[in-house]
């Protein structure tokens, strides 16, 4: 009998493994997922929109595309000629294989939308859709990220992340009182802020929280120096200048970088105390312009330095600065790599980056998949990638002698089960 070559292996192994996924923004409950009418509605309401804006699609002519009260292949041919220039990046790629892994449609275009909408109807209908989505891809859990400080997931198919950019950085006065409601608290005072944040942490720790997530890098530098708490109070009384504006007009703050600096330090001592992990968005933001460099990870090495015993996983392996966070996770004993978003940021980066990093960190450092999808099919198509990636990558590196059959099986369970396992405490 013909023996499989290292692809075929690779392919059949990966497939029979179980999955932790790092980090989603899927639905917190199956109750609670969004149907949108079409496939397309959902398909482009995504990350591909990006690509769609920058191949030079209108805002006029997305929202039609949108507009589900016109037939489905006149909004196809209104975004056909962007969809055709995006079709090879990630994005693009995404798409296409979320439609063959899941409905074995080979390629969405004009001949295929139609079958393509059937089958997602009839999938979508199902209201243990994303349930039964899981089971087929053998997740054993994902770590949710809601967007929101409070923990509230069904168990049955997440874990919840407590995301503190809202108590590192609030933007308004509604955030402020959301916080004093969501924590008893009155905060008429820096003092009276820092209680709240310590019980909103407390609260997220009871009800199970396997890590906190920053995700700031949208909005300022990575870099959080340490500051007094006399310079953080200062800086943040300056938030009470507007209190006083009628209940109808906004009440935007906009929080000093010495009082943000300041918190981020104190919650990362609570997460020290805690054995929570941090994760920090790193790399690209998504959307069409921000300031890239403001988030490269290079700019956490001192709140690595500083918090040994807290755990740090950078999300996205900082792309397009991934060399720069491998040499962050082969210096520091408590910093981690998480391949989440990658696979369909970049499919060739990714590949690369999988035949080339055990040459720099240890292998248990490094986490393969986190979709960081908000739709269930998109998860789907995205772990399909993932899985490929992952086979072909060690199965050049098998072909090259570099690693045995065995060894590749080894370090690709630990990749996209046994590393994230250990380190979330799961």
């Amino acid at each position: 009998m013909k023996q499989p070559t290292p692809i075929e292996a690779l392919r059949t192994y990966v497939e029979s493994l179980p999955i932790i996924d790092t980090h989603e923004h899927l639905p917190r409950y199956e109750h609670l997922r969004e149907q949108a009418p079409d496939v397309l509605s959902e398909y482009i309401s995504h990350y591909f929109k990006y690509d769609l804006f920058s191949a030079g699609l209108s805002e006029e002519l997305y929202q039609q595309a949108l507009d589900c009260d016109l037939p489905l292949t006149d909004r196809w041919d209104l975004i056909e000629p962007y969809w055709e220039a995006c079709r090879c990046t990630g994005y693009g790629q995404h798409l296409d294989a979320t439609a063959r892994s899941l409905y074995t449609i080979a390629r969405i275009d004009r001949s295929t939308i139609g079958a393509l909408q059937e089958a997602y109807a009839k999938q979508n209908s199902n209201p243990r859709h994303l349930h039964e989505l899981f089971a087929q891809a053998k997740v054993e859990t994902c770590l949710l990220d809601a967007d929101d400080y409070l923990i509230d997931c069904d168990t049955s198919y997440a874990q919840g992340v407590c995301r503190i950019d809202a108590l590192v950085a609030p933007g308004s006065w509604k955030e402020i009182n959301r916080l004093e409601e969501c924590s008893g608290v009155s905060i008429c005072s820096f003092s009276s802020y820092l209680k709240a944040v310590d019980h909103i942490i407390q609260l997220a720790l009871g009800k199970g929280s396997k890590a906190f997530k920053l995700g700031l890098a949208y909005t300022r530098s990575l870099r959080f120096e340490r500051t007094t708490y006399a310079e953080a109070e200062q800086a943040f009384n300056q938030i009470f200048a507007n209190k006083q504006y009628p209940r109808w007009k906004d009440k935007p703050i906009c929080l000093e970088k010495q009082a943000q600096d300041y918190l981020l330090h104190h919650v990362l001592e609570l997460a020290d105390e805690n054995h929570q992990v941090l994760q920090i968005h790193t790399g690209l933001q998504a959307g069409n312009a921000n300031y890239l460099a403001n988030s490269n990870p290079l700019l956490v090495s001192n709140l690595c330095l500083e918090y040994p015993q807290v755990s740090f996983c950078l999300l996205h392996l900082g792309f397009p600065y991934q060399e720069e966070a491998c040499v962050l996770a082969k210096s520091f004993p408590n910093v981690y790599l998480d391949m989440a978003w990658n696979h369909i940021i970049s499919p060739s980066a990714s590949i690369r980056f999988l035949t080339e990093c055990l040459d720099l960190v240890p292998y248990t450092k490094l986490f393969a998949f986190g979709g960081d999808e908000s739709k269930p099919d998109l998860f789907f198509g995205h772990l399909s990638m993932a899985k490929e990636h992952a086979a072909f990558a060690f199965s050049l590196l098998v072909e090259q002698e570099k690693l045995t059959l065995e060894q590749a099986e080894k370090i690709l369970l630990a990749l996209f089960y046994t590393n994230p396992k250990r380190v979330y405490r799961l």
